[in-house]
């Protein structure tokens, strides 16, 4: 990679498919590792040139094989928006993508699944769960016909309908299908592959949605310990599982343990991610939830004002995103605590009319 960074090296120019293969790779390698602002400039740089080159048409040859790489370029700097908090542009482009996917490659075409499942992810993002949901649904149906269960995407797709699944309370479902996943992926990938990390700390909000509290803890430690020490921990997954463990330690009734573990995700979080970033925001929440467990619902209330102010008047977000609805819940309990009772029950009802 230190050779590509070199500013004589064009790496996006080259005519040779794999000269442009390596580009693509160097955005997801950017993504992965966290580096947005880079991924993305990547990401620009290949798509300009490669747009002029289609748009010249100098050798008609060569302009399919040219227009799905750069289809799959873009599919790959829709995950990057998205990792960015740019919700609604990464929608937009991998609507757009997959369109064009369809168009060139079919709709059971890998490169045209794998946006599929991008796109998923926008619509969960966006708080649009019964899209997301059977998206998600018809994707993992594909990957299964088209290439069996036992494929590295068929797997990713399982584990990509089990969160669309979650959030629209199927966990048991859920669960099922992040189990396989896990097994999967411990087998093949290693216990200490992002994936693999990922797979477990869904399995522990699994459990914690159905009220299994210990189970949850138990298992999120064991696996925190793994993501924090793995030779090249990767560091979104580790703060996930982080902030997971801490909110199963909560329910649990170990609110100190679950501040700092919170107030060290924060820290590292805000360092590495836009403020609007969706992990970012679900550490304030949790942070907020737990000032409440400790005794001290002023503080809460004032970090839930900021919160909810923040996401309500976010174009990504919004009054009746379910983020949103979740702090404003959270804040009827603070109102209760507070005293507030009159308060709370306007805010609850309020509250109840965006769901």
């Amino acid at each position: 990679w230190p050779h590509l960074d070199q500013e004589n090296v064009r790496t996006a120019e080259s005519e040779l498919e794999s000269v442009r293969s390596l580009q693509i790779d160097r955005v997801r390698y950017q993504w992965i590792r966290g580096d947005l602002p880079g991924a993305l400039r990547t990401a620009q740089q290949a798509e300009e040139v490669w747009t002029a080159a289609i748009e010249a048409d100098l050798d008609p040859r060569r302009t399919p094989v040219l227009r799905r790489q750069l289809l799959h370029l873009r599919f790959n700097k829709a995950n990057t928006l998205r990792s960015s908090a740019r919700l609604q542009e990464a929608y937009e482009l991998d609507r757009e993508v997959m369109a064009d996917q369809e168009a060139l490659l079919g709709p059971r075409h890998r490169h045209t699944l794998m946006t599929a499942g991008g796109l998923s992810a926008d619509l969960r993002g966006l708080g649009r769960y019964d899209e997301a949901l059977q998206l998600s649904r018809e994707t993992y149906e594909a990957w299964l016909d088209e290439y069996g269960p036992d494929y590295r995407r068929s797997v990713d797709a399982a584990s990509n309908l089990a969160v669309s699944l979650r959030l629209a309370g199927f966990y048991e479902q859920a669960r099922d299908l992040d189990e396989v996943a896990y097994d999967w992926r411990s087998r093949v990938l290693s216990s200490t592959h992002e994936r693999t990390l990922s797979s477990a700390n869904c399995i522990g909000l699994d459990l914690r949605e159905v009220g299994r509290y210990n189970e949850s803890v138990v298992r999120l430690r064991e696996h925190y310990a793994t993501a924090r020490y793995a030779a090249e921990p990767n560091v979104r997954v580790t703060l996930q599982i982080q902030v997971n463990l801490a909110s199963s330690l909560r329910a649990t009734g170990q609110v100190a343990e679950a501040g700092a573990l919170l107030a060290e995700a924060y820290e590292r979080l805000s360092a590495q991610f836009p403020e609007k970033d969706p992990d970012l925001l679900v550490c304030r929440l949790s942070m907020a939830n737990n000032l409440l467990g400790t005794g001290d619902p002023r503080a809460a209330d004032q970090e839930l004002h900021a919160l909810i102010d923040e996401l309500r008047g976010a174009g990504e977000f919004g009054p009746g995103h379910p983020l949103t609805l979740l702090a404003a819940n959270s804040h009827v309990a603070v109102l209760r605590a507070l005293a507030s009772g009159d308060r709370a029950l306007e805010e609850a009802r309020e509250t109840t009319q965006l769901f």
